[in-house]
């Protein structure tokens, strides 16, 4: 996957991590809630009619009318979406800042894959996979249901500094904790692929976790985690808790 071409379209989420975890459950602290959201880029004229939108060879390209010039973007699959815990992985930024990892994107039930990073997670860090899991069970039960045409705020929590020029991040779903439950974007839900999603519930777990425990301010070190655990890498608890070892 190419990194200098410029980009179209992504789906973003967020998350943070710490150290040791306290032994409270879930303890009050931290910011009211965070989730996922999605981060929307555009190349010049894409809505004009002065770009054509091909996939080739699995990618998503853009090719001028006029001039022929082509832009290729770093979806996937054909993707226009991608979740941004996911999408930094393969392309290097946020977190992944000059590192990437692939992430093996497939057609399993969106249970199946939250099931496979759960177990992955409990083994590799097992007192916070293991609260993660109550704390997903407890996100899954209360899902605010939202009518077509309402769109969810993006979050601010993702202590982003850069990225591709053309991109911006918008709401994909946010969890309050003084409300007590997640609001998805109902477009999103047509738009993103089952891991993606997958990848969603798994942020808001572990980001619940770390919030109420930690005090965890952003989302920074758990989209790491995230990502980490959908790809097919080798879990060091050391990376996924500290980060990448400086060059």
């Amino acid at each position: 996957m190419k990194t200098d071409f410029m980009k179209f379209q992504f789906l973003c989420g967020l998350l943070l991590i710490g150290p040791a975890l306290p032994s409270a459950a879930f303890a009050a602290g931290g910011v009211d809630g965070g989730g996922g959201g999605s981060i929307t880029c555009t190349i010049p004229d894409a809505d004009s009619g002065q770009v054509i939108r091909t996939v080739e060879n699995g990618e998503v390209v853009y090719r001028y009318v006029r001039t022929g010039q082509v832009y290729q973007s770093l979806m996937t699959n054909g993707r226009d979406f991608q979740f941004l815990d996911l999408w930094e992985a393969e392309t290097g930024f946020g977190p992944f800042f000059l590192n990437q990892i692939d992430i093996p994107y497939n057609e399993d039930s969106v249970d199946t894959q939250v099931d496979r990073a759960m177990k992955r997670l409990v083994e590799v860090l097992p007192e916070l996979g293991k609260k993660s899991e109550i704390a997903l069970a407890h996100i899954r039960k209360n899902i605010l249901p939202l009518p077509d045409g309402v769109v969810v705020d993006e979050p601010r929590d993702t202590r982003i500094r850069f990225k591709p020029k053309e991109c911006k991040v918008v709401g994909f779903a946010l969890y309050s904790d003084e409300d007590d439950n997640l609001a998805i974007d109902p477009s999103m839900k047509k738009l993103v692929t089952k891991t993606d999603f997958a990848a969603l519930f798994i942020h808001e777990a572990i980001y619940k976790v770390l919030r109420n425990e930690q005090n965890e301010q952003d989302s920074w070190r758990t989209r790491r985690i995230v990502a980490f655990l959908f790809s097919n890498e080798k879990l060091d608890p050391k990376i996924l808790l500290d980060g990448f070892p400086k060059p």
